[in-house]
Order: structure tokens, then sequence, then C-alpha cells
């Protein structure tokens, strides 16, 4: 450090370490990421010294929106071509695209050879909408960019393309990346020659939104053979309508030889269609046998029906390898309160699951077992208000008596996601309940 910054720090009266810590602190974004940022901006013009310890996290996580064709140059852009060795500092950058968007300007960021520390790079289109932006309207310089980009990098690792449309696997399948999500988007797998020797790094691939049914999955993972093999972790939606379903079923079951999957996260939904009553299958995962050594299991439920969901659980689970499980994990999102006393008061529908887990656990087959969780969150429009009664339903509930006391977590959040209730800040109140519920067995 020079004696000028030695001098500011004497007079500011900051320890340096303890400077560094209050910039890590600052840096951390509580809900909103431009009130972290401009909080860093603030506390970089109080002098030298502080510019250079707060400026890094200033550019750490850069948001740069898409120019909708007006000819205003982006900020953002200006600086960091102006000043390309900021680039070191960004770690992570977002671009969100429009229609009508003038991405070629965006191409300076990756032409320029500054960012030689990026380790995430996202592109979502159409924030605002749901509809996707197709890849082929996106201007041939930018679009070969980004592929240039994803090949050529020495640092990053991973690549999120949300609300895209065609996106070819020239952009995401680089060997040197460890996580891609292609939520909302739709690629297409035209992979290279399968023959290619696929990269050892281990990947997690999240799939959410994508629609498997339009595609010939037999072709897709025969040709993305190296791609798939890679996939130690895998996030997916289904649908509890025929179609979807067998059509993540089959990916799943052609998907799982090929790969060494130890996560698997995959949550179903109700299709929005007026014409779909049902019937809800009892067994929604049909190829989960075939995956083999799974040590973490996430199932979620998104806007019902719960019942159904719960009553699933036994036939999706007896019949899977859980000899290496050690983490099981149940979401209801998107619950209605109506729907919190059916779940919570009577847990009838739990019954079934916690004979089958105590029946696994006596055959030694849940040995590695650690946690099991049981996540409840309302549903987007109910409202966050009163929350006293439906946080007492959750609390007093009892769910999977078999379990260990110090096995089982339930959460409880808000529809915004405030948590609002989590048994760990209570241990004793499991213990006692189910002493409780044991007096109450009849004796045989």
């Amino acid at each position: 450090m020079s004696n000028t910054d030695a001098a500011e720090a004497k007079t500011i009266d900051i320890p340096l370490d303890i400077l560094y810590r209050i910039a890590e602190i600052v840096a951390q974004p509580t809900g909103y990421l431009h009130a972290a940022r401009r909080d860093l901006k603030t506390c970089c013009l109080v002098n030298r010294l502080f510019a250079e310890v707060f400026r890094p996290h200033v550019f750490h996580w850069t948001v740069i929106p898409n120019s909708t064709g007006s000819g205003h140059p982006l900020k953002q852009l200006d600086i960091l071509t102006s000043s390309p060795h900021i680039g070191v500092y960004l770690k992570r950058l977002t671009l969100m695209m429009h229609d009508g968007g003038d991405e070629v300007v965006l191409c300076a960021i990756f032409d320029g050879g500054f960012l030689t520390s990026l380790k995430s790079l996202t592109i979502l289109g159409n924030h605002w909408t749901s509809r996707r932006i197709p890849w082929s309207s996106l201007s041939e310089p930018f679009t070969s960019s980004i592929q240039r980009f994803c090949s050529d990098s020495q640092t990053l690792r991973t690549l999120n393309l949300l609300r895209l449309d065609g996106i070819p696997a020239s952009v995401f399948a680089q060997p040197a990346l460890t996580s891609i999500c292609l939520a909302a988007s739709r690629p297409i797998f035209n992979f290279p020659d399968p023959h290619i020797a696929p990269s050892r790094l281990p990947l997690s691939l999240n799939i959410c939104g994508v629609d498997l049914s339009g595609f010939q999955l037999e072709d897709v993972v025969k040709r993305g053979r190296g791609f798939f093999s890679r996939v130690h972790s895998l996030k997916a939606t289904t649908s509890w309508r025929p179609e979807p379903n067998a059509a993540f079923d089959k990916f799943l079951s052609l998907v799982a030889p090929l790969s060494h999957l130890e996560s698997l996260d995959v949550s179903i939904f109700v299709h929005p269609s007026p014409t779909f009553k049902g019937p809800y299958p009892a067994n929604w995962i049909k190829s989960l046998p075939r995956v083999r050594g799974l040590k973490r299991l996430t199932l979620s439920s998104s806007s019902g029906p719960e019942a159904d969901f719960i009553s699933s659980l036994p036939s999706v689970i007896k019949t899977m390898d859980t000899s290496h499980m050690e983490h099981l994990s149940i979401g209801i999102l998107g619950l209605k309160r109506a729907d919190l006393p059916s779940i919570c008061v009577s847990c009838m529908d739990w019954g079934a699951l916690d004979e089958m887990l105590a029946e696994k656990v006596e055959q030694g087959k849940l040995e590695g077992l650690k946690e099991v969780w049981i996540t409840i969150q309302l549903g987007v429009g109910e409202s966050d208000t009163e929350l006293e009664e439906p946080r007492r339903l959750v609390r007093e509930a009892v769910f999977l008596p078999s379990l260990s006391v110090g096995k089982l977590v339930v959460s409880f959040k808000a529809s915004a996601g405030e948590l609002l209730y989590d048994s760990r800040d209570h241990p004793y109140e499991r213990e006692t309940r189910l002493e409780h519920r044991a007096l109450r067995q009849p004796v045989k």
C-alpha cells in the first residue's frame, strides 16, 4: 500500500481488512441488485482507497439491458469499452434482450478481449413477457460473438440461456462449461459428431420449462452422448398431462444409463389447459429405477393437485435405488390457503409415504439418509397478511412420524418467498409431539 493510501486509511480510521469486509457485506444484494450497486458506487466516491476496495464489487455482477434502437449509447458499454482494465472485475454478466433491440453494439464486449475473468454469462430474452425471442432474429455478428466467446473463454463455467427459441447446440455444448441453464427456452439439440471425446467435467443441467415432446429423443441422446454423459445434476419440469409426462420420462430413461446422476430435481405442474381434468398418474416418473447411485432427490408439485402428488410419492420412490440417497426434498408449492388444513391437520396422504420410508430403513436401503426436507409455500395471489393461523397449522403438524427428530426439516414460506417457519428453530417441538403421539397409540 502506498503512503497516500495509508494516510487515507488513517484519516477514516478503519483498518484495511475491516474495509474489505465492509465492501463484501455491501456487495451482497438483499433483493434488489441496483440498490447494492448504488451503495457501492457511493462508497467509491469517498476517496482513492475506497475506490480501489469497492470498484471490483461494482462490476462483479454487471447487468446490461439491450438498447431499443433509439441510438443512445449504453452507459455500461461505454465504461467497459473505454476502460478495458475494468474487465478483470467482471465475474457475472447478464444481457437482457428485447424485441427490436440493437444487439450489434454488444459485440464490442465479447470481441474486445478484456473479459478475462468472466465465470457466468446470462442471456435473458423478453424479461417482461413469457414469449421467447428467436435466436435467429438476433443479428449474425452478435450470435457469432457469443458462440466464439463461449468456445474460447478460459474462465467461463456457467451459461444461462433463458426464454430464447432455437438455440443451437454449438452455443451451449462447450466442454469447459460446468453449469448450463436452458430454462423456458427451446434449444436445438443439433450436436456434432457423437464420437468426439467428451469432457470429463461434471455438468449441472437445467431444462425446466423445456418441452421435450417435440423432439426425436432417441436421436437427440444418441448424437449428444458425449454431452449427456457429463450430467451429474439434472433439474427439470414435467406435467400431469400424458404427452409431456411421457416425453420427460423417456428422456430420463435414455440419459440415466449414460450419465452419473447424483442429483435430480423434478417439479410437476398442472398444464394450463381447461380441457384436462385428469386422471393424475400414480407414478409420474416410471424411469426413476434406471437412475443408479442418486444422492439427492427433489420432487415438487406446483399449483396442485396436492393430494394426488402426495399420494403418488410412494409409487415414485418405492422401486428406485435409494442405497446412496442422502437428501430427499419434497416441495408443495403454489398452495392455496384453503388447502393447507388438509395437508397439515389430517396428514392422511402422508401415511403411505411414511410406511414406505420406514420399510426401506428397516431393509437397510436408506442407510445413508441424512435429511428429509418438506417445503410448503403459498401460491402467487395468496395474501401474505394474517399468517399466524397458517403458521400454526404447519408448526403443529406431525409429518412422517417414523423419521427421527434430527432427520426431518419442515419449512413454510409466504407467496413472496419469506420464510415463516423453520422446524430447525424449534428442535424440541417435534420430539414432544412424537412422544404425545406415541402415548395416544392403542396398546397392541
